[in-house]
């Protein structure tokens, strides 16, 4: 893993920590339907943090720091990942992220979306096929991956 790629690792492993360390903001919601409703979802978040760190951690500790870029064309975390979709060819550059990008020309793209689980491990020129948000099957082209 090239220098670049595990500093992204490191520095988003670092946010979530960061974040995971705060303390839970006080919900002034009148409807206690509400205040239920933002619990769930304020809970689901805190775990899928967690297992993102729990994730990220594995992976750092699993792989080696080089120099310079690999060579590899895998997506991976810390990796930019310039994707096309439907047919158009206009590339987007996405840092798979749950925190701030520390790309500034790149999107930071949630690894929890069905769009981010489809691209990791990908290679550059593979059609991947994911679910959007509203249940329709899409497709994206990986152009390219980069450190």
């Amino acid at each position: 893993m090239a220098r670049t790629s595990r500093q992204r690792v490191e520095n988003e492993l670092s946010q979530i920590r960061e974040h995971l360390r705060q303390p839970e903001a006080l919900d002034t919601a009148a409807d206690f339907r509400v205040r239920a409703d933002n619990r769930r979802k304020r809970e689901k978040r805190r775990e899928q943090l967690e297992e993102r760190a729990t994730f990220l951690e594995n992976f750092l500790s699993a792989t080696s720091v080089t120099p310079r870029a690999t060579g590899e064309a895998a997506v991976a975390p810390g990796r930019l990942v310039g994707l096309t979709f439907g047919g158009s060819a206009d590339v987007e550059e996405y840092e798979i992220t749950s925190q701030s990008p520390v790309a500034e020309e790149g999107q930071a793209l949630s690894p929890f979306t069905p769009l981010a689980a489809a691209l990791l491990w990908r290679e550059a020129g593979l059609l991947v096929e994911y679910e959007d948000d509203s249940g329709k099957r899409r497709t994206a082209q990986v152009r390219h991956v980069r450190d």
